[in-house]
């Protein structure tokens, strides 16, 4: 029997997304209007739905609305930094090529790309921080189970019990390779502080993922067992 890892959106995962979501929509608006008002300008670029709608999509396709805390800040800052320029840079080779530009115009853009970039990134960082915040303290952590085997699973649990923003709530662990030790078993139980005993049947899985709202169960296995 081989389980596959589940994947489910708690609620704590939805509000995550729709709140990166409604920072990245903000910041465009915000940047685009407080330009608009500071430089006395009636419009800057042309349907700004249709630009927001493109930094929507390209931060998706690069999975910057995932709600996992594994990432770091700085990594993502720099990911959502790269991508704006990108999407700046072709955006303005795009009116440089059809000649509907004027440098003035391409200034402007610039300048509306530089400020988007600050507020988004303010922004992230300040819900990536309350997430992991809220991670460390019990809210919103994901029911996990970990199917895996001796000495790489265990180096797997200690990694992920070091990281308290990891979002997962460790409920049971099944040893693949170890399940006829029962002192194992009980040590590993004792060691991570499991609220639920160490499975020692594969066949309790099914009923253990039912019974206790299972949201991942993460699966760790070297490859001649997997």
């Amino acid at each position: 029997m081989k389980l596959k890892e589940i994947k489910q959106h708690t609620g704590f995962s939805v509000f995550i997304v729709i709140a990166l979501l409604i920072s990245d929509i903000g910041s465009y608006f915000l940047s685009y209007y407080l330009l608009l008002f500071f430089l006395n300008l009636s419009s800057i670029i042309e349907y700004p739905l249709i630009i927001v709608a493109g930094i929507i999509s390209l931060f998706y396709f690069f999975g910057r609305y995932n709600p996992s805390s594994l990432q770091s800040r700085v990594q993502e800052l720099k990911i959502i930094i790269n991508l704006t320029l990108i999407n700046t840079f072709c955006y303005l080779m795009y009116k440089m090529i059809f000649k509907v530009t004027t440098i003035a115009q391409s200034q402007n853009i610039v300048i509306l790309s530089l400020l988007f970039l600050f507020i988004v990134l303010m922004a992230r960082l300040f819900i990536r921080t309350i997430q992991k915040h809220l991670l460390k303290v019990g809210i919103g952590l994901r029911n996990a189970m970990i199917i895996g085997s001796n000495k790489s699973s265990i180096n797997f649990l200690n990694k992920i019990t070091k990281r308290k923003y990891s979002g997962y709530r460790i409920l049971a662990y099944f040893d693949y390779s170890d399940k006829n030790n029962h002192d194992h078993l009980k040590d590993i139980s004792k060691k991570f502080n499991f609220p639920n005993y160490a499975l020692e049947d594969i066949n309790e899985i099914e009923n253990f993922i039912l019974t206790n709202h299972i949201h991942e169960v993460i699966i760790n296995l070297s490859q001649k067992e997997d």
